[in-house]
């Protein structure tokens, strides 16, 4: 559940509650994360995102996250992310071509190392 409310032009501020029914898994009925996020968007220009966020797991404590997503060049964007506690830098880039969105990402921790993921989404007007 979330929420989103634009404060200016280029400046939004948002938040996000997952599992708000406490939902479980499991013959052990395990609990799955609930997790609090309230965040800001600001855009100085139309090719630049910068983010901030104030994520909290109710199992740990609250992490501040900051990013940023710029398009470089027409259709390519490049995203550089990082957050103090605990300490994690990431970073990744997509590309939009021919109703293909193609991302790739990337997370480092200094204890769990590196962790890459991708995406791809073909979309088409209809």
């Amino acid at each position: 559940m979330g929420w989103q409310y634009k404060i200016l032009p280029g400046l939004d501020i948002m938040g996000a509650v997952q599992n708000v029914r406490r939902a479980t898994i499991g013959q052990d009925r395990q609990p799955l994360p609930q997790i609090l996020r309230m965040g800001m968007l600001f855009k100085p220009v139309s090719q630049i995102s910068m983010f901030s966020e104030v994520y909290k797991d109710i199992s740990f404590g609250p992490e501040a996250r900051f990013g940023i997503d710029a398009e470089v060049v027409k259709k390519l964007f490049l995203r550089l992310g990082f957050t103090r506690n605990p300490a994690r830098f990431t970073g990744g880039f997509g590309l939009n071509v021919f109703g293909f969105n193609m991302d790739y990402g990337f997370s480092y921790h200094q204890v769990l190392g590196y962790t890459h993921a991708m995406g791809l989404v073909i979309s088409a007007d209809f």
